[in-house]
């Protein structure tokens, strides 16, 4: 207490002596303590005022410290967020990017399988064109061989019986056209399609004839197709023309086409229930054009032909593909 009040405890003293003095008429001495009294007044006022200075400056000091410090935090908040905000736009850049990158290769691949598409488009239609002339040329040479029975056979009947040998070769393409692969079609579908054809050109047996199939053959190269189909058209011509004619049974053609060999060997089986006639004699001598064709058609197949005797017709031979 002596430390921080002596000053004030002299400060009373000289300023009493001051008035002693002076009561007692003692000027030096009363001038003296007086003068002592307001040095020490005066020290006391500068050091409160130094000590109040000081405080005000500490506390300024603090302020700008917690100013400054609050300032920092602002801006680290600040950094942080705008650094995240960066964050978080290059994670959402990188996956849109990487969808579009995806979506790149999605449609690459998708342009890639188009023009592979396109590219055999353009093959299969080359190949249907191909396949248009040589079918175009077996047309010209039947029409070339029918020439020969125009004075023979009623004219109805050449037109009747061109247009099945056409049909036949326009209703392969027409399957191809709807098929992937132009190098195989659906036998049974085609056989059924063919008997139907040609049964409904010949009006007024399609509805009391039994037709029944039986292949168990799909995919099927059409090399060897249209052979089988022209035959089965002939031979379906030939029954509805001639081996009903005078039987008063039920009228029934039945189809066969199976594999004897798994993939390699086949057994092409036709029966009716008609009035028949000598298969050996009939395979042996010339009986118009659908005969040629059967016979040439089965040759062109290296079917090997099976004779058979019984009761209506029955045509049969094996060939491998």
């Amino acid at each position: 207490y002596l430390d921080k009040t002596g000053a004030h405890i002299h400060f009373i003293l000289f300023k009493q002596r001051a008035v002693i003095y002076d009561t007692l008429q003692q000027v030096d001495s009363a001038y003296y303590y007086f003068t002592k009294f307001h040095d020490s007044n005066l020290d006391e006022v500068t050091k409160s005022q130094l000590f109040k200075i000081k405080n005000i400056t500490a506390a300024y000091e603090n302020e700008k410290i917690k100013s400054q410090i609050k300032s920092k935090n602002y801006w680290i908040i600040f950094i942080l967020l705008f650094t995240g905000v960066i964050a978080l736009s290059s994670i959402l850049l990188y996956i849109k990017n990487t969808k579009i990158r995806t979506q790149n290769v999605q449609i690459n691949d998708q342009l890639a399988e188009l023009q592979k598409l396109l590219d055999q488009k353009k093959i299969l239609l080359k190949e249907l064109q191909h396949r248009v002339k040589n079918n175009l040329q077996h047309v010209n040479s039947i029409l070339e061989m029918q020439k020969e029975y125009v004075d023979t056979i009623n004219i109805n009947e050449i037109i009747r019986e061109t247009q099945n040998r056409i049909h036949t070769m326009s209703m392969l393409h027409r399957k191809l056209n709807n098929e992937n692969d132009i190098n195989e079609v659906n036998l049974g579908e085609y056989i059924h399609d063919l008997s139907q054809l040609v049964l409904h050109s010949y009006k007024g047996h399609e509805n009391n004839l039994d037709l029944e199939y039986n292949i168990n053959v799909q995919n099927f190269p059409i090399e060897q197709a249209l052979p089988l189909g022209l035959i089965t058209v002939e031979l379906i011509s030939n029954t509805l023309k001639h081996g009903f004619k005078t039987s008063t049974k039920s009228k029934k053609i039945e189809i066969e086409i199976i594999n004897t060999d798994p993939d390699t060997s086949f057994l092409y089986t036709y029966k009716d229930n008609g009035i028949g006639f000598d298969q050996e004699k009939w395979e042996s001598s010339h009986h118009g054009l659908g005969h040629e064709i059967i016979i040439g058609m089965t040759e062109q197949l290296d079917g090997v032909r099976h004779a058979h005797r019984g009761q209506g017709f029955e045509y049969q031979f094996s060939f491998k593909i």
